[in-house]
């Protein structure tokens, strides 16, 4: 019998170490600068620390606290608590710390400052921490992850701004607006299985685990909202070349209202958003998801105000379908804010003749007011037209002269998405005026029901007459080929990339 005799093959194997910190932002500082490397861990001991500077990460390492670990937050200004810099093909993890108010007396929007890419491979986890009250948000740009399992009482609404303003390797958001969505994949930023307070109010009520903006692309599912809410922000405010979010998926959430609360439990300000089996405990009869397009409303960013005639959006071909004056000065008008003027002339329309279209002054400015409206009824010689939100509301005097223009839908308004890319920090648009290329792509929500009588919460778009049942939004109706991302995220199995070693006996993982 003959043997073959094989070389014995030795195959080198690196384990994650871990590393005991004392809790101090220098010594994690330290530890991470010369001796942490991907896929390791540094620890924090059971104990109370008050950081005052900023803590500078950019290893795909995990930062773990254990039962007991308290960090205060006893900064000022405008320096953050943590900025982490996602690095490339390796998971980053914070988790088992409980987060507190140490005494920051101005809110720091970026207390916590998340930075990655959709395009290099980074992932991030934050997981297993309690929040108390801090004063300031997370901001993130470029996050794909999952926040999971977190307790989140909060002194700030939003909590977070998730942002994906380089998707793509794009600026200011554009290829997010442009590039695919792809619903049933991990390429968005899963906020699940977390707690989240707000003080309590009563009444209208509005504050958001969230305000979604700048191409964000995010899965909000199986938390619990204890009074509040969702929100995205659109094309039309928060300085500078900003872009609205672009895609949100919503379902098996809790909103618990602790005191009675009415209007929505979602703000939608822009995007595609999917929500389905979230429920109501306490909200109000008649509460809703909230579709709004501020633009055909007020002036307010680099693109201009929706007014029938900006070559941003798809315009109704033929405006000015009417023009004149009006006969005297406006008055107010007999829904909540709204205005009202009479037409100079007899026109005599039909009733609401011209509802859903703008009216759009054409002289006789007013610094401060907006000078266009959306027409929310008209009558045999009057316009009624929708109240302002940021500025002074739309203002008339004898002979002040008006055009009625119409909007078939606005640049990046709920339910639409594509289009060509729009470039340059004073964005050039690159269609003919009138000829906005971005096509319909509807929200869509199906079974949101209050607990107590089992009512239908469904979308609806108030004054935004631009955004229309049935054709950017549907009710009561599954997204056709839509399936939910994996739950829970395949990310909460672990967090580590170089090693499953189990650690040392004496650290406690959070799982």
């Amino acid at each position: 019998m003959k043997y073959l005799l094989l070389p014995l093959l030795f195959v080198a194997q690196t384990y994650a170490a871990t590393f005991k910190s004392t809790g101090s932002v220098s010594s994690i500082q330290l530890i991470h600068d010369t001796q942490a490397a991907p896929g390791d861990t540094i620890t924090l001991p059971a104990g109370t620390f008050k950081w005052t500077t900023k803590l500078a990460l950019k290893k795909g390492i995990t930062l773990q606290g254990q039962a007991g670990t308290i960090v205060q937050d006893g900064g000022q200004g405008k320096v953050p608590l943590i900025d982490w810099t996602l690095a490339a093909g390796q998971v980053s993890r914070l988790t088992g710390i409980e987060w507190q108010n140490g005494g920051r007396t101005a809110n720091n929007e970026a207390l916590f400052r998340i930075m990655g890419s959709n395009t290099d491979g980074s992932r991030f986890r934050f997981d297993h921490c309690k929040w108390s009250q801090l004063n300031g948000e997370v901001r993130l740009d470029g996050v794909i992850g999952v926040f999971d399992h977190l307790d989140v009482a909060m002194h700030n609404s939003p909590w977070c701004y998730p942002w994906q303003s380089k998707w793509d390797g794009g600026l200011y958001a554009d290829k997010s607006w442009s590039n695919p969505i792809t619903w049933n994949s991990d390429q968005f930023l899963f906020i699940e299985d977390c707690t989240f307070h707000l003080p309590v109010t009563s009444g209208s009520f509005v504050g958001g685990i969230v305000d979604a903006y700048n191409g964000s692309r995010c899965v909000i599912r199986h938390n619990k909202l204890y009074d509040c809410t969702i929100q995205t922000h659109g094309t039309e405010t928060g300085g500078g070349r900003t872009r609205g979010h672009v895609a949100l998926a919503a379902y098996e959430n809790d909103f618990i209202a602790t005191s009675p609360h009415s209007g929505g439990i979602a703000l939608l300000r822009s995007g595609v958003n999917v929500f389905h089996n979230n429920r109501t405990t306490g909200w109000a009869k008649g509460t809703g998801i909230a579709l709004r397009c501020y633009r055909t409303l007020d002036v307010l960013s680099p693109f201009l105000g929706a007014d029938g005639r900006n070559q941003f959006d798809n315009n109704q071909f033929g405006a000015p379908f009417y023009s004149g004056t009006a006969s005297g000065a406006s008055t107010s008008g007999t829904s909540d804010g709204s205005r009202k003027v009479t037409v100079s002339g007899s026109p005599r329309w039909p009733v609401d003749k011209w509802k859903g279209y703008s009216i759009v002054k054409t002289g006789d400015f007013v610094a401060g007011q907006e000078n266009y409206s959306v027409i929310s009824g008209s009558g045999a010689n009057y316009i009624e037209y929708a109240a302002a939100i940021f500025k002074t509301p739309l203002n008339f005097a004898s002979g002040s002269p008006f055009i009625i223009t119409h909007i078939n839908h606005a640049l990046d308004q709920p339910g639409v998405h594509g289009g060509s890319l729009i470039t340059g920090l004073q964005p050039i648009c690159p269609w003919p005026a009138g000829q906005n290329d971005q096509l319909a792509d509807p929200c869509y929500s199906w079974q949101n029901t209050r607990t107590e009588n089992g009512e239908q919460i469904d979308m609806g778009s108030g004054n935004s007459a631009t955004i229309r049942p049935n054709v950017h939004y549907f009710n009561r109706t599954v997204k056709l080929g839509y399936v939910d991302y994996a739950y829970p995220h395949p990310l909460t199995a672990g967090g580590r990339t170089t090693s499953t070693l189990p650690p040392p006996a004496d650290l406690q993982i959070v799982p």
